[in-house]
């Protein structure tokens, strides 16, 4: 499992990237799925055609089958270019694609089909963001 220090210089290197970009748009949520849960921040560039995405998720697949004991830990960078962007009244909504990296450590009893080791080490994202008026969005990611 992580130690505290690995803990606090994630949530340490967090904080230090949000300042620096405090000019830009900053989106900050909580994910699931039937297969784990994590953090996600996003993080708009100063001219507004690209996005940042950070990631942190716990992968719990398996641990209820008993499969395995351990949840899985990963983090994911991405670099997005914004493909198309609708811009309505009260909300703007953004439609984004881009590729980035992957580091993680999942316990994976299963060979053959379902492991793929190409997979840790690039990752893609594609997604769409609706951004409202007030400090409230919705964010869907396709992959």
């Amino acid at each position: 499992m992580l130690k505290r220090s690995h803990i606090t210089i994630l949530l340490l290197f967090f904080l230090v990237t949000a300042r620096t970009t405090s000019a830009r748009e900053k989106r900050v949520g909580l994910f699931n799925s039937p297969k784990g849960f994590g953090l996600s921040m996003q993080l708009d560039s100063k001219a507004g055609d690209e996005i940042s995405s950070f990631n942190l998720y716990g992968d719990t697949y398996g641990l209820l089958s008993g499969r395995t004991s351990d949840i899985g830990l990963a983090f994911s960078y991405s670099h997005n270019y914004i493909l198309r962007v609708f811009d309505f009244k009260y909300c703007r909504s953004s439609l984004y694609a881009g590729a980035g990296v992957l580091c993680s450590y999942v316990h994976d009893h299963e060979e053959g089909i379902f492991s793929n080791p190409e997979e840790s080490q690039l990752a893609k994202e594609m997604g769409f963001v609706l951004a409202l008026n007030c400090n409230a969005g919705y964010g869907i990611d396709f992959d």
